[in-house]
C-alpha cells in the first residue's frame, strides 16, 4: 500500500504538469513528438541500408550497390532536415511551457493576499519562479516530447526488424536488457525526496543571497558579513549535498544504463559472429543487427532516464504546484459608489489577530463623515498600520463589522474598493522606469499633461525640470538617483494623479528633513483637499487639526475625539501630546 501511495505521489504531479502545459504541446511540442517518430524510424532504416549495402559490397554487385546509396542519401539528408526541425520545435515548446508557468505564476502573485507576503520571505516565491520553472523546462522537452517519441518506433519496428534478421540472436540480448532494466528501477524512486529538499535548500539560498544584496549597508556597519556569509554558505552546502546524492544516484543509474547499452551490443557481435560462420546470417544482417540494436536497448536506457525525470521532477513540480493551489483573495463582490454625499466609513467592533496567534485590533469603533480628517496616534504596535490594511481589504479574517458608505466591506470587490484609495508611506517605494511611468501608475491611461500636473501639484516638477532628460529620466532601483524628499514627493504626485475619494498616509513626513518635509506638507495639502483622509502621524501640527483623533494603545482605541476635546479629559492623549511637545522643543534646541 505504501509504495503504491509513493508512486501515485510521484506520478500525479508529473501528469498535472502534462495537463497544466498542453496548450504548448498541442502547439509545438507534437510536432517534437513526431519528428521523433520520424528521426527514430531514419535512423533503422538508415543501419539496414547499410547493411544491405555491405552484403552487396561482399557479393560484387555494384549495380544493385548505386540504388542503395541512392537511398542512403535520401535518408541522411531527410534525417538532417528533421533534426534540425527537431531543435527548433523543441526550442518552441520549452520556451512556451516556460512562459505559460511564468505567466501562471505572475498571476498568483497578483492574486494572492497580502498575509501570504508577510508570512514567507520572497526567496522562495523567487526560487518558483526561476530555479523551479527551469528544471520543468528540462523534464517537458527531455521526457515529454522527446524520450517519448523515440520509444514506440524503437520498440515496434527495430524490434520487429531484429526479430526478422535472426529471432534467436534477439532473444538472447533482449532477456539481458530486462534483467539490467530491472535493477535500474530499483534505485529511481529515492530521487524524489532528495529533488525536493534541493529546492528547498535552493529557496534559503535564494533568500540569504537576496537578504545580503537588498541589506548590505546593514551587515557592513553592524559587521554582520561573517554571521549572514555562515548562514549562506550554510544553504549552499546544504543544496550541494542534496545535489551531489542525485548526481550519485544517477550516476549509479548512468553505469546500469551504459550496461544495459554496451553488453547487449558486445554480446550481438560475440554470439552473432557463430551464426555468420554456420551460415544462419551474413555479415551485412549482423553489422545491420549491431545497428538496428542500440536503438532497442536505447529504450531501456531511455525509458529509465524519463523515469527519473520524472520521480526527480515529482518533487519540484508539488513545490511549484504548493504556490499555484494557494487560496487567492476573493474575486466577488461589487463596485459601490463613493459618490453619495454622506460616504460614511464606520468600523463597528472591529477586531483582528494575526494567523500566528498575535493580537492586534481589539473592540475598535468610530465613524468617520466623507472629506473628514482623521489622525491615528499610539505608540509602535498599537494597530495604527493594521486598521489601514483592514481598510483596504487585505485582511478579511477580522471580527465586526466595516462598513464604507453603508455596504459592508465584505460586500466589495477588492478590486473596486481599491481604486477608491489612494496611499502614501514612510517608505517611497518607485520602480526602476522614468519618474513619468512612476507617477502614471496612479492611473494608467493618464496623459503626459495630466502626469506634469499632478508632478506640479507635488511640488516636484521644479526638480524634475532640473534632472538631465527631466521627466524621462530613469530613476533606477527603488528611485535611489533622488533624495528621500523628492521620492516622496513622486509618490505623493502619483497618488495625486489616482484622485482618490480616500487617501491613507502612514507618517509620510517622520524620515525628512524640515525643508524637505515643508515642500512634502504643501504637496499632502494639495492631495488631501476634498478627500477623506486617515492619517497615521506624530506630529502635533498634524495631528491638531484633525476632525478625528483616535488613540490607539494594544490594539483598543482608548480615547477618541478633536484636539480640544481629548486635552479636555487630562487622559492618554494628553500624555503622548505632551511627550511630543517636549521632543519637539528639543529637536529645535
Amino acid at each position: 500500500m505504501g509504495e503504491t501511495t509513493a508512486r501515485s505521489s510521484i506520478w500525479s504531479p508529473a501528469w498535472r504538469l502534462h495537463t497544466y502545459t498542453s496548450r504548448s504541446f498541442w502547439r509545438w511540442g507534437i510536432w517534437r513528438w513526431f519528428g521523433g517518430l520520424a528521426s527514430a524510424s531514419l535512423n533503422i532504416m538508415i543501419a539496414r541500408t547499410l547493411g544491405k549495402m555491405l552484403d552487396i559490397a561482399i557479393s560484387g554487385i555494384w549495380s544493385e550497390a548505386v540504388t542503395f546509396m541512392i537511398w542512403m542519401a535520401i535518408f541522411v539528408l531527410a534525417r538532417t532536415g528533421i533534426h534540425y526541425i527537431n531543435i527548433l520545435t523543441n526550442y518552441r515548446y520549452r520556451s512556451e511551457a516556460a512562459y505559460l508557468m511564468q505567466h501562471a505564476i505572475i498571476d498568483k502573485i497578483n492574486a494572492l493576499p497580502i498575509g501570504y507576503f508577510e508570512s514567507r520571505h520572497t526567496g522562495t516565491v523567487t526560487s518558483r519562479l526561476l530555479n523551479d520553472i527551469e528544471k520543468i523546462q528540462q523534464f517537458l522537452t527531455n521526457s515529454v516530447a522527446g524520450i517519448w517519441s523515440h520509444t514506440p518506433v524503437n520498440i515496434l519496428f527495430g524490434l520487429s526488424l531484429l526479430f526478422f534478421i535472426n529471432w534467436k540472436l534477439t532473444l538472447i540480448v533482449i532477456t539481458v536488457v530486462m534483467v539490467t532494466t530491472f535493477l535500474l528501477s530499483k534505485v529511481s524512486i529515492p530521487l524524489s525526496s532528495h529533488a525536493k529538499a534541493e529546492q528547498a535548500s535552493m529557496t534559503k539560498y535564494n533568500a540569504y543571497l537576496r537578504d545580503f544584496l537588498e541589506g548590505n549597508e546593514i551587515y557592513k556597519i553592524f559587521g554582520m558579513e561573517k554571521t549572514h556569509g555562515k548562514r549562506y554558505n550554510a544553504a549552499v552546502a546544504e543544496q550541494y549535498g542534496h545535489n551531489k546524492a542525485i548526481r550519485k544516484r544517477r550516476s549509479f543509474m548512468g553505469a546500469i544504463s551504459g550496461l544495459n547499452f554496451f553488453l547487449p551490443f558486445v554480446l550481438s557481435y560475440v554470439v552473432g559472429s557463430f551464426f555468420v560462420a554456420s551460415g544462419e546470417i551474413t555479415i551485412g544482417s549482423l553489422y545491420a543487427f549491431s545497428m538496428i540494436l542500440p536503438n532497442v536497448t536505447l529504450v531501456a536506457y531511455q525509458v529509465e532516464e524519463s523515469v527519473a525525470l520524472i520521480v526527480e521532477s515529482s518533487g519540484i513540480s508539488r513545490h511549484f504546484f504548493g504556490l499555484i493551489d494557494t487560496p487567492e483573495e476573493r474575486r466577488d463582490g461589487a463596485d459601490y459608489s463613493l459618490a453619495d454625499a454622506r460616504c460614511v466609513i464606520a468600523f463597528d467592533k472591529v477586531g483582528y489577530s494575526y494567523p500566528n496567534g498575535l493580537h492586534v485590533l481589539d473592540n475598535c469603533s468610530f465613524s468617520v463623515p466623507k472629506a473628514a480628517m482623521v489622525a491615528l496616534v499610539g505608540a509602535s504596535g498599537g494597530g495604527k498600520s493594521t486598521l489601514f490594511k483592514l481598510l483596504s481589504g487585505y485582511y478579511e479574517a477580522y471580527s465586526g463589522e466595516i462598513r464604507i458608505n453603508g455596504h459592508s466591506l465584505r460586500e466589495w470587490n477588492l478590486r473596486a474598493l481599491r481604486s477608491n484609495i489612494a496611499y502614501v508611506g514612510q517608505e517611497s517605494y518607485l520602480f526602476d522606469n522614468t519618474i513619468m511611468e512612476n507617477i502614471r501608475h496612479g492611473r494608467p491611461g493618464a496623459t503626459d499633461d495630466e502626469v506634469i500636473a499632478a508632478a506640479k501639484a507635488a511640488y516636484a516638477d521644479e526638480f524634475i525640470q532640473e534632472i538631465e532628460h527631466g521627466y524621462q529620466a530613469t530613476l533606477g532601483e527603488r528611485g535611489i538617483n533622488l533624495s528621500g524628499g523628492q521620492r516622496q514627493r513622486i509618490t505623493i504626485a502619483r497618488a495625486i494623479l489616482r484622485n482618490a475619494p480616500i487617501i491613507l498616509l502612514d507618517e509620510p513626513t517622520a524620515a525628512l528633513d524640515t525643508r524637505s518635509e515643508f515642500h512634502v506638507q504643501q504637496a499632502l495639502n494639495n492631495l488631501s483637499a476634498n478627500k477623506t483622509l486617515f492619517v497615521i502621524a506624530h506630529r502635533i501640527s498634524t495631528i491638531q487639526h484633525a476632525d478625528l483623533i483616535l488613540v490607539l494603545d494594544n490594539g483598543t482605541i482608548v480615547e477618541q475625539g478633536t484636539h480640544q476635546e481629548l486635552v479636555a479629559r487630562s487622559g492618554r492623549y494628553v500624555a503622548l501630546y505632551s511627550t511630543q511637545i517636549v521632543e519637539e522643543k528639543a529637536y529645535e534646541a
